[in-house]
């Protein structure tokens, strides 16, 4: 009987091309799945507005989102050993078909945080088991590189799926969006479905496996300083995700999707080198410049009064986040042995999930105290914590 983790090796070790039939396919999956998710980003906030939440109650609605695919992704490594990976795979999308259209069909605040949370689950079993899938089939050697690749999928799709979806809403209405959002979401499922039996992990032993929920369901010790840095990347864009369309508004910018757009580019672009540099270099000539030039993006959004500045703002953003992201996940799974990745990416998401939800609560708060100038201008003082914490963990490991 072949144990958990000669399968794994016996499947890396089948290719050393990064660009194989399941990469392509997870790659195409990945695309649409969060194609959909990013046309959601800027305009659930706008949904809430217009359902009567304010700043606060918005903050919150969006945060439990993140939370709740926190809760969730201890089973992307328990249960994917009992059924498969690519059957969770499927039922976390479809998880996020049914809550996608449980927006538009409920309209009371209180379902919708219903909704938000069920939402929550089915991103964060996605997204944990894409990743792992993605990361078994790239040689190791060349992780930076591959898991630089993948992310090119919704880096595309961030360059587009905001912008679209707030296109969609001004042409049209939440219905037609929500329609469509659904719609991208099959697609991806129909590429889940071409992705080979061979790609699924289940367990060889006969002892039936219980789910416990202890931290070691949630998180590896290997991977703390990585996963501080992606909350605090996750803490800052939280803000933007969360208060960025409500900011356009005030300012005069119809279109906020330009941000995202622009942002997205620039990450597609930092994609396609950083990996390479990642994989030679290491992760400081990565990570010190991408926290510089997301520090860089916030004070100008901060200051943002027009369209021009908001993409300049854009620029800088999503350059930083385009190496950061992709590099500390590639370090983190660098960081593991082979049959804890699915545990180390599992940790990675929840890290930058867990950000993205505390910053849009806390921020919330913020801009109710002060104005969304004030909240992105403090926001920037995340980067200075983020190149303290890595320059201090450089300095105790010489």
């Amino acid at each position: 009987m072949i144990s958990t983790k000669e399968q794994i090796n016996i499947t890396q070790e089948k290719s050393n091309d990064i660009w194989t039939k399941k990469f392509v396919f997870l790659f195409v999956a990945n695309f649409f799945f969060f194609l959909s998710y990013e046309m959601l980003l800027a305009t659930i906030p706008i949904y809430i507005s217009k359902l009567g939440g304010k700043g606060s109650i918005i903050g919150i609605i969006i945060g439990i989102f993140t939370i709740s695919s926190i809760i969730i992704r201890p089973f992307s490594d328990s249960s994917p050993k009992k059924f498969g990976r690519k059957k969770i795979l499927i039922i976390g999308t479809w998880i996020c078909v049914i809550s996608t259209g449980g927006y538009y069909v409920f309209s009371k605040l209180s379902i919708i945080f219903i909704v938000r949370i069920l939402h929550g689950f089915g991103f964060g079993l996605v997204t944990t088991l894409l990743a792992t899938l993605a990361a078994d089939s790239i040689p190791k050697e060349q992780m930076g590189e591959g898991m630089g690749y993948f992310g090119l999928g919704s880096a595309v799709s961030m360059s587009i799926g905001s912008f679209i979806g707030i296109w969609i809403l001004n042409a049209f209405n939440f219905f037609w969006l929500f329609s469509a959002a659904i719609i991208i979401l099959l697609a991806a499922i129909i590429f889940m479905q071409m992705i080979s039996e061979s790609t699924q992990i289940k367990s060889t032993s006969n002892k039936k496996e219980k789910m416990e929920f202890k931290l070691s369901s949630f998180f590896e010790p290997l991977v703390l300083i990585a996963s501080v840095l992606i909350m605090l990347l996750g803490f800052s864009y939280g803000g933007i995700l969360g208060f960025i369309a409500l900011f356009g508004k005030k300012v005069g910018i119809n279109n906020v999707g330009l941000f995202f757009m622009g942002m997205a580019i620039c990450e597609l672009i930092s994609r396609l080198f950083v990996g390479k540099i990642f994989d030679s270099k290491g992760p400081s000539v990565i990570l010190i410049p991408g926290a510089v030039a997301c520090l860089i993006g916030t004070v100008l959004l901060a200051k943002t009064t027009n369209t021009t500045q908001l993409m300049i703002s854009s620029l800088f953003y999503g350059m930083g986040y385009g190496a950061i992201f992709p590099s500390v996940q590639a370090w983190c799974i660098n960081l593991v042995p082979i049959e804890k990745r699915n545990l180390a990416n599992a940790t990675f998401y929840n890290a930058f999930d867990l950000g993205i939800g505390l910053g849009a609560i806390i921020l919330g708060v913020v801009v109710q105290l002060t104005s969304y100038s004030s909240m992105f201008l403090y926001s920037s003082i995340l980067f200075i914590i983020f190149l303290l914490v890595y320059l201090v963990h450089l300095f105790k490991n010489k």
